[in-house]
């Protein structure tokens, strides 16, 4: 173990190996460990990669070529343009076999029905915030954020399927990935490798469960994420912005990890781009959902937060053929320990979930920023740092969460790719530098 964290070259290899198993755990090996050591290891793995990332590229230094116009430049974004054009077209291939494959009917996932009732009402100048009666067969409090549904107003108007603009909004999110990978300056053999992660993590993710594609939109959510990290990295505030009021927008799952990102661009960055950020972003919201939707109900917010206790109660009593919680024993989260081994009725153990859920991401975002607070000079750079918090925040936020869907722990899984990009910019040096403070 010593050999491992004194020379750099072998603690790469194994946070690749590591990124490589939480991918494998995720997809082809999917609940291969039984019910409950499954999630184990696909929560560890992200959690050890995490930490061995940190140690790596603490203290070093991290940095991003200029755009380039020279041979080399122009070579490594050949190799990206052949190897992004196979990617996407073998995974095209199969986001058309899972639309074929999946047709849409609210008895059998009620989330793309639910989407074209909040841009038919609104492009027939409705209110979009009114509980749902008899469009859905049942009664429902309108839980989806604009940056959900706003984006399918686009297919609504010209009638294709909602499943393309989500699988367009992911290819964007990758284009930016790619953009940081054509930046890196790798060999082009590398460069084909970095390039080609995304499509084959894609692609396999379809294999495992293509009803991830099939019956749901998360892939968007996985682009706008893409963004983000993208933006972070490049220093582009503007696509910050834009991505930070998509994801808050779409998700709240983001709120407790933005103060975070704001104290270390406050303080690592420029100040006056950090209160720019933020105004940006508060901005945003107020005008594309407090003033337009939330504040023709102001109590709407509280009653949907209520809410999601009594749909975790009615999927935690969806059951299996071997009579288990389908969505808790899927292999991705660790709700089911709280089902098996928690006391009193179903509800508490939801709530007791529920707030160990919220500790959680609460410690580990105050504990990061109390972390590099304590760091000695130089400083990990804050945009690895505040990357790594991320990837260890969402596979927490989601392997507690109270009803862990797959498709949502897909978020987590797929950030990962940002790790590998995080240690491939790394400057090792010759050896590990003993004693530094953590």
């Amino acid at each position: 173990m010593l050999s491992i964290v004194q020379y750099p070259a072998n603690l790469r290899r194994l946070i690749y190996w590591l990124l490589a198993a939480e991918l494998s755990l995720f997809t082809v090996m999917r609940s291969e460990f039984g019910y409950y050591l499954s999630p184990v290891l696909l929560y560890a793995t992200g959690v050890v990669a995490c930490a061995a990332t940190y140690y790596y590229t603490r203290h070093r230094p991290w940095n991003l070529s200029l755009p380039q116009t020279s041979v080399s430049g122009r070579s490594s974004w050949l190799v990206i343009a052949i190897v992004a054009g196979l990617g996407m077209w073998l995974c095209a291939t199969k986001v058309q076999e899972a639309i074929h494959n999946y047709l849409i009917q609210i008895s059998s996932s009620d989330i793309i029905p639910a989407l074209s009732i909040y841009t038919k009402r609104f492009l027939q100048h409705e209110e979009v915030y009114t509980p749902f009666t008899q469009e859905l067969g049942y009664f429902a409090l309108p839980t989806y954020l604009p940056a959900t549904w706003f984006p399918y107003l686009l297919p609504e108007w010209l009638r294709f399927d909602y499943r393309w603009m989500s699988s367009a909004l992911l290819a964007v999110g990758i284009a930016g990935y790619l953009v940081v990978v054509a930046r890196l300056r790798e060999s082009a053999y590398n460069t084909a490798i970095l390039a080609s992660l995304p499509f084959v993590l894609t692609y396999a993710t379809i294999r495992t469960e293509a009803s991830i594609f099939g019956f749901t939109v998360e892939c968007m959510i996985i682009g706008y994420y893409f963004l983000l990290l993208t933006g972070i990295l490049l220093r582009s505030w503007p696509l910050q912005a834009v991505a930070l009021i998509l994801c808050l927008l779409s998700r709240f799952s983001l709120v407790v990890w933005g103060p975070l990102y704001f104290f270390l661009l406050f303080f690592q960055e420029s100040r006056q781009r950090a209160l720019l950020l933020l105004g940006t972003v508060a901005a945003g919201i107020l005008v594309f959902y407090v003033v337009p939707f939330m504040s023709h109900d102001w109590g709407l917010f509280m009653r949907v937060q209520a809410a999601y206790t009594d749909v975790a109660v009615g999927e935690w009593l969806h059951l299996n053929n071997q009579g288990k919680p389908y969505h808790l024993y899927n292999g991705v989260g660790l709700g089911n320990f709280f089902y098996r081994f928690g006391t009193g009725e179903l509800v508490d153990r939801i709530r007791l979930l529920k707030k160990v859920h919220l500790v959680l991401v609460v410690c580990i975002t105050l504990g990061a920023g109390w972390l590099y607070w304590r760091q000695r000079a130089p400083r990990t750079d804050y945009r690895v740092y505040a990357i790594l918090v991320l990837k260890l925040y969402l596979i927490t936020f989601y392997a507690f969460i109270q009803v862990p869907y797959s498709y949502l722990a897909s978020v987590g899984i797929f950030t990962s790719l940002f790790l590998v990009l995080l240690v491939a910019g790394t400057t090792p040096p010759a050896v590990a530098v003993e004693g530094n403070r953590t």
